[in-house]
């Protein structure tokens, strides 16, 4: 590389000593020993929160867990009763309807039935 090459010093345009400046010397020095790190500075403020991004596939499903243990033995429990309460015949073509009432163990069953189509007379005696 020429470095005087716009000054006039170089071969294509002459040799001039009054006009040239003087030599450059490049040299590699060595490398001295390095310094310790310097105290870390101080924490700069929290930049701003950026927009949630979009929600992920659900992933697969895990594996099934072991069983759990037995639980405790319950009590022994009364066995119900269940008592016919009042039986009414409803009218022709209405809904038929049960009730159920009572308190644990004692149930009553409430019903009503309607009443069916009037049947053709009878033939005469």
């Amino acid at each position: 590389m020429n470095l005087n090459n716009n000054l006039g010093c170089n071969s294509d345009h002459g040799f001039n000593p009054g006009k040239c400046c003087p030599r450059v010397v490049f040299a590699i020095l060595p490398t001295g020993s390095t310094s310790p790190t310097g105290p870390t500075g101080a924490t700069g403020e929290a930049g701003l929160v950026g927009a949630t991004g979009p929600i992920g596939p659900t992933g697969p499903q895990g594996e099934v867990g072991p069983t759990g243990p037995t639980g405790a033995t319950g009590a022994d429990a009364e066995a119900p009763t269940l008592t016919i309460g009042t039986v009414t015949t409803g009218a022709p073509g209405s809904d038929a309807a049960a009730t159920i009432t009572g308190t644990s163990p004692n149930f009553v069953l409430d019903l009503t039935i309607p009443a069916g189509p009037t049947g053709p007379a009878g033939a005469a005696a």
